[in-house]
């Protein structure tokens, strides 16, 4: 699959359907990486990262003139908007014909290869290797950065339907390896001021959902859609107020919850999971193929009052990914 502060936005809604513009994306992330000791994409977790990927404009703060136009092109949400491999080739040959790029990274990269074929097997094979920043990518774009830094190179910083039964949730120890799987749609029966249901999604501790109402929360939900469907094979859910202090006292904790599951088919099936009552994230195995909406409905929770409503503050999807085997 990759790493996830330089794989692209379809990578994570589409895993099945990519293609070139994925390799440009991924180079595109490498460079600004080589060029400001930080990913465009950088976050706290896996979860926030693969949330900015999917829905946040780059941070492009360090990248050198030169080379924004170039990037912000190739790190577009859109695959179809994405220079080609050979317009991303024509453009860096501008640069190279510039006294950009370093003779060697200029031959490496585009090298005297007369069959666009060939150049084009070059420029995706190192986007391919953009993933693990090693390989031709890095060595491109630091070369790159060599020649935008006029020949120094900087160092990087230090600093529905039809419904059927199915029996609970499973809290077995996950099994791995998971990739997170990114929403592309968020709603909730209702939201306390400043606490929208996009906020148990974001990735942060410290940001949570609550419905606004004091109590259990009995019937109140929050629901996640998913632009493609997808095999879901694990749930995190954190329970509370996250990280701010006091938060264990400050809100009531989700105890039970009846999950509505919708297929692409239509089908509509229905199971319980049932939490503990503890902060922090929660691991269930969750075993649904081709899912297009999951929705969370509050059936009770641990110690409600009138002063206070119950909180969550993640909510992230797994599914299982295939590892290959290391190319010969």
């Amino acid at each position: 699959m990759g790493t996830p502060p330089f794989m692209s936005p379809e990578q994570f809604r589409v895993p099945k359907d990519t293609g070139p513009e994925t390799d440009v994306f991924s180079l595109a992330s490498v460079l600004v990486y080589a060029a400001t000791g930080h990913s465009p994409f950088e976050a706290e977790n896996a979860y926030m990262t693969a949330y900015h990927v999917v829905h946040d404009p780059p941070r492009l703060d360090g990248l050198p003139g030169v080379l924004r136009d170039i990037v912000t092109d190739c790190l577009e949400k859109d695959p179809s908007k994405r220079p080609s491999v050979d317009e991303l080739l024509e453009r860096v040959g501008e640069l190279s014909a510039t006294g950009l790029l370093p003779p060697t990274v200029a031959l490496d990269t585009l090298g005297p290869a007369p069959d666009r074929a060939r150049r084009r097997r070059r420029i995706v094979a190192g986007a391919l290797a953009a993933a693990g920043g090693t390989g031709l990518a890095a060595t491109a774009a630091f070369g790159l950065l060599d020649g935008a830094h006029n020949g120094q190179r900087e160092k990087p910083s230090q600093t529905s339907s039809t419904r059927q039964a199915a029996p609970p949730i499973d809290s077995s120890t996950p099994r791995e390896p998971r990739a997170t799987v990114v929403p592309h749609e968020i709603k909730a029966s209702r939201s306390s001021e400043g606490h929208e249901p996009t906020r148990a999604f974001d990735g942060f501790e410290q940001t949570w959902w609550g419905p606004g109402v004091s109590g259990s929360g009995r019937g109140e939900w929050i629901e996640a859609r998913f632009e493609t469907p997808a095999r879901l094979t694990g749930l995190v859910l954190t329970s509370g107020m996250g990280g701010m202090a006091g938060s264990s006292s400050s809100s009531a904790l989700p105890h039970r919850l009846a999950v509505t599951i919708t297929t692409a088919a239509g089908e509509t099936v229905e199971r319980e999971l049932t939490l503990d009552r503890v902060l922090g994230g929660q691991h269930r195995e969750f075993d649904v193929g081709e899912v297009s909406a999951v929705r969370f409905t509050i059936r009770s929770s641990y110690d409600p009052s009138e002063a206070t409503q119950v909180a969550i503050s993640g909510i992230e999807f797994r599914r299982d990914i295939e590892v290959l085997p290391p190319a010969e």
